[in-house]
Protein backbone atom coordinates (compact mmCIF):
# COMPACT_ATOMS: atom_id res chain seq x y z
CA UNK A 1 0.00 0.00 0.00
CA UNK A 2 1.42 3.63 -0.91
CA UNK A 3 0.95 6.31 1.06
CA UNK A 4 -1.64 7.96 -1.48
CA UNK A 5 -3.58 5.37 -1.40
CA UNK A 6 -4.28 5.83 2.61
CA UNK A 7 -7.53 7.33 2.85
CA UNK A 8 -5.88 9.47 6.30
CA UNK A 9 -2.93 10.51 4.02
CA UNK A 10 -2.82 14.54 3.22
CA UNK A 11 -0.91 16.07 0.19
CA UNK A 12 1.23 19.35 0.71
CA UNK A 13 2.44 21.72 -1.37
CA UNK A 14 5.68 23.56 -0.57
CA UNK A 15 4.89 27.01 -2.60
CA UNK A 16 6.25 30.94 -1.70
CA UNK A 17 4.08 33.68 -1.17
CA UNK A 18 5.55 35.10 -4.64
CA UNK A 19 4.15 32.25 -6.48
CA UNK A 20 0.16 33.17 -5.10
CA UNK A 21 -1.66 34.81 -8.03
CA UNK A 22 -1.80 38.79 -6.93
CA UNK A 23 1.68 38.75 -5.13
CA UNK A 24 4.33 40.57 -6.23
CA UNK A 25 7.58 38.11 -5.84
CA UNK A 26 9.56 40.99 -5.39
CA UNK A 27 7.40 42.15 -2.22
CA UNK A 28 9.51 43.61 0.63
CA UNK A 29 7.27 42.90 3.42
CA UNK A 30 4.63 40.58 3.63
CA UNK A 31 2.24 42.65 6.50
CA UNK A 32 1.67 45.01 3.70
CA UNK A 33 0.49 42.40 0.69
CA UNK A 34 -3.19 41.95 1.01
CA UNK A 35 -3.09 38.33 -0.40
CA UNK A 36 -0.24 37.38 2.46
CA UNK A 37 -2.46 39.07 4.83
CA UNK A 38 -5.79 36.73 3.78
CA UNK A 39 -3.72 33.44 3.99
CA UNK A 40 -2.21 34.54 7.10
CA UNK A 41 -5.77 35.04 9.19
CA UNK A 42 -6.95 31.65 7.79
CA UNK A 43 -4.08 29.75 8.24
CA UNK A 44 -4.00 26.41 10.69
CA UNK A 45 -0.68 26.84 11.78
CA UNK A 46 1.98 29.44 11.83
CA UNK A 47 5.74 30.04 12.01
CA UNK A 48 6.77 33.49 12.40
CA UNK A 49 9.77 35.37 14.24
CA UNK A 50 11.51 32.78 15.22
CA UNK A 51 14.67 33.48 16.35
CA UNK A 52 16.57 35.55 14.29
CA UNK A 53 16.20 33.57 11.08
CA UNK A 54 12.84 35.92 10.10
CA UNK A 55 10.55 32.56 9.65
CA UNK A 56 7.30 32.99 7.83
CA UNK A 57 5.62 30.16 7.22
CA UNK A 58 1.92 29.11 6.96
CA UNK A 59 0.17 26.13 6.73
CA UNK A 60 -3.08 26.52 4.95
CA UNK A 61 -5.75 24.00 5.05
CA UNK A 62 -7.65 23.37 1.34
CA UNK A 63 -10.46 22.02 2.41
CA UNK A 64 -11.33 25.28 4.25
CA UNK A 65 -11.36 27.38 1.65
CA UNK A 66 -15.00 28.02 1.18
CA UNK A 67 -15.45 28.85 4.79
CA UNK A 68 -12.52 31.34 5.11
CA UNK A 69 -14.47 33.10 1.51
CA UNK A 70 -17.75 33.14 3.29
CA UNK A 71 -16.12 34.53 6.70
CA UNK A 72 -13.40 36.17 5.89
CA UNK A 73 -14.28 37.41 2.01
CA UNK A 74 -11.21 37.48 -0.25
CA UNK A 75 -8.99 40.03 -1.88
CA UNK A 76 -8.79 38.75 -5.39
CA UNK A 77 -10.89 36.05 -7.39
CA UNK A 78 -8.10 35.06 -9.17
CA UNK A 79 -5.57 33.71 -6.28
CA UNK A 80 -8.96 32.03 -5.11
CA UNK A 81 -9.20 30.40 -8.42
CA UNK A 82 -5.46 29.09 -8.33
CA UNK A 83 -6.19 27.65 -4.88
CA UNK A 84 -9.01 25.98 -5.65
CA UNK A 85 -7.56 24.56 -8.92
CA UNK A 86 -4.60 23.19 -6.34
CA UNK A 87 -7.52 21.23 -4.09
CA UNK A 88 -8.42 19.78 -7.30
CA UNK A 89 -5.38 18.91 -8.20
CA UNK A 90 -5.30 16.63 -5.35
CA UNK A 91 -3.18 18.80 -2.85
CA UNK A 92 -4.76 19.12 0.70
CA UNK A 93 -2.53 21.75 2.52
CA UNK A 94 -0.05 24.71 1.29
CA UNK A 95 2.85 25.39 3.30
CA UNK A 96 3.51 28.88 2.56
CA UNK A 97 7.07 30.55 3.04
CA UNK A 98 9.11 32.84 1.95
CA UNK A 99 11.42 30.75 0.01
CA UNK A 100 14.59 31.46 2.13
Amino acid sequence: MTILNNPNASVILDMTFGELIGVNPDYVDPETVPEIQWIVKNSSFICKHNGESGVYDYIFNLSMIDSYISSHGAPSLDMLVQLQALERDGYSYILFNQGC
